[in-house]
């Protein structure tokens, strides 16, 4: 067969616990959450009734300390040759779905326990990929294949983790497998959830469960939904596109873990336990349970600051010369694809469909360099040049790989001066500013410190970045 078989350990009950509220976006705003609802079945033999019970959770989710055989450091998580924890999340359809099992929702999520952040990245399932043995298709498919011939979700989850390391370069310790209606389980477990609609969603094409469509309309204002209403704000794909749905995403998350956090909730035992059956029964995961408290208290300390949330997208128009931020996919033509639109890496095409060392090198600042995103210095540039387009080349490359220039505007020949020398100049940051530190790597350029801002009006501008004469610009935007 074509998936990679592995050894498989016996999986007790005990040790194949049901975790996670995950589904789309912030996992680790309600994994401390899950902490302390299995924090509680583990003290009580499942049985999570009564006020004692309460008294246990609180303990363990405020990191009392634990008895010696009950507490796990958080470097047991870890592989030794690494300061990460990586978790592959896949959130699945289900029942009268023609593929219940297209994994419509793959995220990586990963924890720095030495730098305190938390990164996830989420490919689009429309990404083409090959994997097994002559096999191509949509990244969504994988799963699906790898469960039907194996008839394991374990199995299954390896063949799609091979796959995410592959085209993110970074290596998965653990899984999380959900499907919608453990979503739609949870939020009308905790009753409904109260959102603030940002703008008027109109979806003429949702898909009705029945091989047809229905109207999705929700309006602008604030909102309380139940489960099934949120899965469809969170689902719609014809209002807008497969990236922008991310942002509804995270609203949901968010007002589901304010949900679930509020003191009158987590003070009632009928209401946790309704929980905790919800997790059991819909939920899979490979992360043991004793292995979920700490790693929730080590979420619990990083600050929001400190999350880097992103996506790939098709968002690169090279013809037009513009980027915007992670665009590092594109859809070729259908024709060549028997008239299925697909997502491809940049570099890619229809016989070499793996390209991934540019999404590697974005893939390095989301799970290693976090602090470059993270910092978010505000940069200018300026090309000072006869040569048009320089400032806007560096600049858009910049921006798809998410430094912090608000406006392309910003990026304008300069004749206030002239510049001899191409330089960097900053002020009021240190010199180990992460973002100056990498873009004096990047580009070769030397660095100078100023007072206050050389050309921009901006006074928030920290960063300027000058072009002169004896700026060489090479195929891939920088120098």
């Amino acid at each position: 067969m074509w998936f990679k078989k592995k050894k498989l350990q016996k999986q007790t009950k005990k040790k194949w616990t049901k975790a996670f509220s995950y589904f789309f976006g912030f996992l680790w705003m309600i994994l401390i959450f899950f902490a302390g609802v299995s924090s509680l079945a583990y003290v009580s033999d499942i049985d999570i009734s009564g006020l004692k019970k309460i008294e246990k959770f609180y303990k363990i989710t405020n990191t009392v300390k634990l008895t010696e055989e009950e507490e796990v450091e958080v470097d047991d998580l870890k592989r030794k040759d690494s300061n990460k924890i990586n978790i592959l999340i896949a959130g699945r359809w289900w029942g009268n779905h023609e593929a219940p099992d297209l994994t419509d929702t793959i995220m990586l999520l990963s924890i720095n326990t030495e730098k305190n952040t938390v990164s996830m990245l989420s490919i689009p399932r429309d990404l083409y990929v090959e994997y097994g043995e002559n096999r191509k298709g949509k990244i969504n498919r994988l799963y699906e294949d790898a469960y039907y011939a194996t008839d394991s979700v374990v199995l299954a989850m390896e063949a799609l983790e091979e796959k995410v390391e592959e085209i993110t370069n970074e290596k998965i310790d653990y899984f999380v497998n959900l499907d919608f209606k453990g979503f739609i389980n949870l939020i009308d477990t905790v009753g409904w959830i109260d959102v603030e609609i940002p703008e008027t969603l109109i979806d003429y094409r949702y898909p009705d469960g029945y091989e047809w469509y229905t109207t999705f309309i929700l309006r602008k204002g604030s909102w309380n939904l139940d489960g099934e209403t949120a899965l469809k704000y969170a689902r719609s794909r014809h209002s807008t596109s497969d990236f922008d749905r991310s942002l509804r995403q995270q609203i949901i998350i968010k007002a589901l873990k304010d949900k679930m956090i509020s003191l009158d909730y987590l003070i009632s035992p009928t209401k946790i336990s309704a929980l905790y059956e919800t997790f059991q029964k819909d939920i899979q995961t490979d992360i043991p349970l004793r292995k979920i408290i700490p790693l929730a208290v080590k979420v619990q300390e990083i600050q929001k600051e400190d999350i880097i949330s992103s996506n790939i997208n098709d968002t690169c128009f090279f013809w037009l010369d513009k980027c915007e931020k992670w665009g590092f996919l594109y859809y070729p033509r259908k024709d060549l694809f028997w008239g299925v639109s697909v997502l491809l890496p940049e570099w890619s095409d229809e016989q070499e469909i793996s390209q991934y060392d540019v999404i590697h090198e974005y893939t390095d600042y989301v799970f290693n360099r976090q602090e470059v995103l993270s910092e978010k210095v505000k940069i200018n540039i300026f090309n000072t040049t006869q040569e048009t387009g320089l400032a806007s080349k560096l600049g858009f490359d910049l921006i798809r790989y998410g430094f912090n220039i608000p406006s392309i505007w910003g990026m304008w020949n300069s004749e206030n001066k002239t510049w001899a020398k191409s330089v960097i100049l900053y002020n009021r940051i240190s010199e180990d500013s992460p973002t100056l530190v990498d873009l004096q790597e990047r580009t070769g350029l030397p660095i100078r410190q100023v007072p206050f801002t050389e050309i921009s009006s901006d006074n928030d501008v920290r960063i300027e970045i000058i072009l002169a004469n004896d700026y060489i610009n090479t195929t891939n935007g920088w120098i």
